[in-house]
């Protein structure tokens, strides 16, 4: 784990102190950007976890994390899966998804279920519909009052991008403190 503060470079993008951080280590590493009533009450302010999955190992890892944290804390984890939106003309963004689609996310969703009760951890599931996954789940934690933020994610090469550009858009944007759990 680890938190260095400023979290943020300047110029956008993770400090190259916590870039650094994240390359020493071979596994998995986690980097905490404290924000929002987390940072200004962290010993007073409770837990409102929100994680996102899509399926992919990382995201996997993040939900245990998380469920870890709930069950710990007795709060339930809100999961929110952002299904693209596929519309064909005069469809509305739902109605318009394929039944592939929703076989998967409810695949996925099953999945994570099970991982929940694994855990004993108490989840709620949420799905979104959007193009841009980053809005989706920002706009689920500023309207739920999430405080913490718990994205699974992956390590990347990159100087900027280290664990990719959904991570990079939540770091710039999110009000909420946010965990970054990268392998």
């Amino acid at each position: 784990m680890a938190g260095l503060h400023p979290a943020r470079a300047a110029a956008g993008g993770f400090h190259s102190k916590i870039i650094e951080v994240a390359r020493s280590f071979e596994g998995t590493v986690g980097v905490v950007v404290a924000r929002g009533t987390l940072h200004q009450r962290p010993l007073r302010s409770r837990l409102n976890i929100l994680v996102p999955v899509n399926g992919s190992n990382a995201s996997r890892r993040a939900a245990e994390f998380a469920f870890a944290l709930a069950r710990i804390e007795n709060v339930v984890a809100t999961v929110v899966y952002v299904a693209p939106a596929e519309r064909t003309r005069g469809e509305s963004r739902r109605l318009g998804r394929s039944l592939l689609s929703r076989r998967h996310e409810d695949s996925i969703l099953k999945d994570i279920a099970t991982l929940a009760d694994r855990h004993g951890a108490a989840i709620r599931t949420v799905v979104r519909v959007a193009d841009a996954a980053d809005t989706a789940i920002l706009r689920q934690a500023r309207r739920a009052g999430h405080t913490l933020i718990v994205l699974g994610t992956t390590k990347r090469q990159s100087d900027t991008l280290i664990f990719g550009t959904l991570a990079n858009a939540l770091l710039e944007r999110a009000e909420q403190s946010v965990l970054f759990l990268g392998s």
